[in-house]
């Protein structure tokens, strides 16, 4: 078998080995995300005025922090996302634009609501019906389709709840 990896039959690329990018990783990137876009909701209801920034601060770093490393094992090559020349900086626009992101999923949100006679109140539809959870992976797997971040795109796609 390490003939057929290694040698015959081997897929790796030429250069430096790294991991490839993980699932595990991206379903904690995508709650992290989903926490810091609906502190309230998804991160912690005790939040308020005070403390919901340095939540969400927090929460960012460290996910974009993972999220960067992701970049990393999702590049091909030496050659990084189309016009982009560092992770860092992929992932800086990435968070550029989650504020723009989250307007669409308001904008997602309300219309469902208004579309389900049965839905009481926001908070209900943030969190009791999956196919929200859903709008809020593929929303951020568009932005990553958009950026170049295609592999990564495709993964986040696929972990989205049905």
């Amino acid at each position: 078998m390490r003939v057929s990896q290694e040698e015959t039959h081997s897929i790796r690329r030429d250069g430096e080995a790294r991991g490839p990018p993980s699932r595990e990783v991206f379903e904690a990137i995508l709650n992290g995300l989903t926490e810091a876009l609906f502190p309230r909701h998804y991160g912690r209801s005790e939040l308020d005025g005070e403390n919901i920034d340095y939540f969400v601060g927090n929460t960012l770093s460290v996910v974009l922090d993972a999220l960067c490393e992701q970049f990393h094992r999702g590049a091909l090559g030496d050659e990084l996302i189309p016009g982009f020349r560092r992770e860092d900086e992929l992932t800086r626009t990435f968070a550029s634009q989650l504020p723009a992101v989250r307007g669409l999923l308001i904008s997602d949100l309300r219309a469902a609501f208004v579309g389900d006679r049965a839905a009481r109140n926001f908070p209900e539809f943030l969190i009791g019906y999956p196919g929200m959870g859903a709008v809020i992976h593929h929303r951020l797997a568009h932005l990553l389709y958009r950026l170049g971040a295609r592999l990564i795109a495709r993964l986040v796609a696929e972990i989205a709840p049905y």
